[in-house]
């Protein structure tokens, strides 16, 4: 399960409405066009779909890279790392912050200004 907004969710029933047809499926990735109609897309569709979209943009990703850039953008975004932790159905927060996080130093200068701990204030011991 992926949230999404709004929008999102109008261009996926415009999409299931335009390219579905008269295809019954609880599922938004379906074959259309091969094998069981309806039925959700197997690893290697997915697969071939990313090899072509590689070709076409000429550039190297992968569906885990998205996952990477969710996770960073989320956090950069002021989430909570538990929340984003939870989104990602990690078990144990440490894998989001460690492995997910892309986080860099302009990041965490944004953040320590958000909170005014660098407001050029002088502080006295």
């Amino acid at each position: 399960m992926v949230p999404v907004g709004k929008r999102y969710v109008r261009l996926a029933i415009d999409y299931l409405t335009l390219d579905f047809g008269a295809i019954n499926s609880d599922y938004l990735f379906v074959n259309l066009y091969g094998g069981a109609l309806g039925a959700p897309w197997s690893y290697d569709s997915v697969d071939d779909l990313v090899r072509r979209t590689r070709k076409k943009v000429g550039f190297y990703f992968t569906p885990h890279m998205f996952r990477h850039t969710y996770s960073t953008r989320l956090l950069q975004a002021g989430a909570r790392i538990e929340i984003v932790s939870e989104l990602l159905g990690h078990a144990d927060i440490q894998t989001t912050r460690s492995i997910y996080g892309h986080l860099n130093v302009a990041d965490l200068r944004a953040e320590l200004d958000r909170v005014g701990w660098l407001d050029e204030s002088v502080v006295t011991l």
